[in-house]
């Protein structure tokens, strides 16, 4: 029972840890700009979609006697050439996330440490990208220990800040109904971009082993619900604080009403979100390139860390463009994927699964249609 716990435990932090990063600092500006309440609801929607469909990778895995990522995947339940689309989705989605956790993460890290604009993401990408070169992994202990120490500096911060919040702030903009209707649906992009953590549930089912897959399902449901509850917090932190003026990265708004303790704070907490997250996004491309492609390891870690700071060294630097754009599109197609995979795998998979999810077709049908509606929202916007 006691050992039984302890994997839980780290499968939560593990899952949590890797979902909670930059796209949270996006989250305020988003909700703000929406509205509190509906952005609020589309926080706590999307969050219970993408626990579904975290559910119905896991379900897919189970299944399927063989080690796969989720190219793979498609290719053995849809077909090759389902597989070259999956793969043009998956390496967009993932290069374009490296891409975004350089522009904010080596952004904080030059303020923190007063550093150039260059000079800020630079440093930031060469540690991560040194990582990811050498297969520098966290153990299970150790990720643990990361995971759960973002997750306590992210309480510390909402509740540390409670004091500067102002009711007021709460109510600007409510009667601006026209501006309200035109960002409806910012927030869904960047939400989605936040909450999806389907680049490691494979990491989640080999932490647990053979033995111990019963323990999946709570896992991938609590890890996912843990961040939709901080984002949603840590949103209304943000705004009560800063209001109007909440802007895209959250902590530049605060910086004129917390002590600079606090947005130094801030700043760790991104830098350390980012950090975790670019390593695992990071070795999780790199392999699928030598696995799945056949590509050396050298070529590999060339193709995973250079192409995104080239894309940023080309002037690719808008945050919320960057996780609103990739959460629509990269995730919507994964998401999408997944959820034909999963009609697939039920019939078809080679072993049973510890878990079954009973989803009637209706079901199904609509959280693809909502994915499918909010990519054409976000290219409609785009152009």
């Amino acid at each position: 029972m006691k050992a039984n716990l302890v994997k839980f435990i780290q499968g939560i932090f593990l899952i949590s840890g890797t979902i909670i990063g930059v796209g949270m600092f996006g989250i305020p500006f988003v909700i703000a700009r929406s509205g509190l309440l509906l952005g609020l609801f589309e926080l706590a929607l999307l969050t219970a979609v993408m626990a579904v469909v975290h559910l119905m990778y896991g379900e897919i895995i189970l299944r399927t006697p063989t080690v796969h990522r989720l190219p793979g995947y498609v290719e053995l339940y849809l077909g090759r050439h389902a597989k070259i689309f999956s793969l043009f989705s998956y390496f967009l989605g993932l290069s374009g996330a490296l891409l975004a956790y350089t522009v904010i993460g080596g952004k904080l890290t030059g303020d923190l440490f007063h550093l150039s604009p260059v000079m800020g993401p630079f440093f930031f990408w060469a540690a991560g990208s040194a990582f990811i070169l050498f297969n520098i992994r966290q153990s299970g202990v150790v990720d643990t220990l990361l995971n759960a120490a973002l997750i306590g500096f992210m309480f510390f911060f909402i509740f540390g800040s409670l004091p500067f919040v102002q009711p007021d702030n709460f109510s600007f903009g409510e009667s601006d109904a026209g501006s309200l209707f035109e960002n409806a649906l910012l927030p869904y992009g960047v939400i989605l971009f936040a909450i999806a953590g389907l680049v490691v549930v494979p990491e989640v089912r080999a932490l647990f082993g053979i033995e111990k897959t019963g323990l999946l399902k709570r896992t991938l449901i609590w890890g996912t619900v843990l961040p939709g509850v901080l984002y949603g917090f840590f949103a209304l932190v943000v705004i009560g604080i800063s209001g109007e003026k909440t802007t895209p990265d959250a902590l530049i708004g605060l910086k004129d009403v917390l002590p600079a303790s606090f947005v130094a704070l801030g700043e760790i907490i991104a830098i350390l979100a980012a950090f975790t997250s670019y390593i695992i996004i990071g070795l999780t491309l790199k392999e699928t390139y030598f696995f799945d492609m056949k590509i050396s390891h050298k070529i590999a870690w060339l193709l995973t860390c250079f192409i995104p700071f080239a894309l940023f060294l080309l002037g690719m630097q808008n945050f919320i463009l960057i996780i609103g754009f990739l959460g629509a599109i990269g995730v919507g197609i994964d998401a999408l994927l997944t959820i034909a995979v999963f009609a697939r795998a039920q019939k078809a998979g080679a072993r049973s699964s510890e878990y079954y999810l009973a989803l009637p077709s209706s079901v199904l049908w609509g959280i693809a249609g909502m994915f499918l509606l909010g990519m054409v929202y976000e290219i409609a916007m785009f152009f």
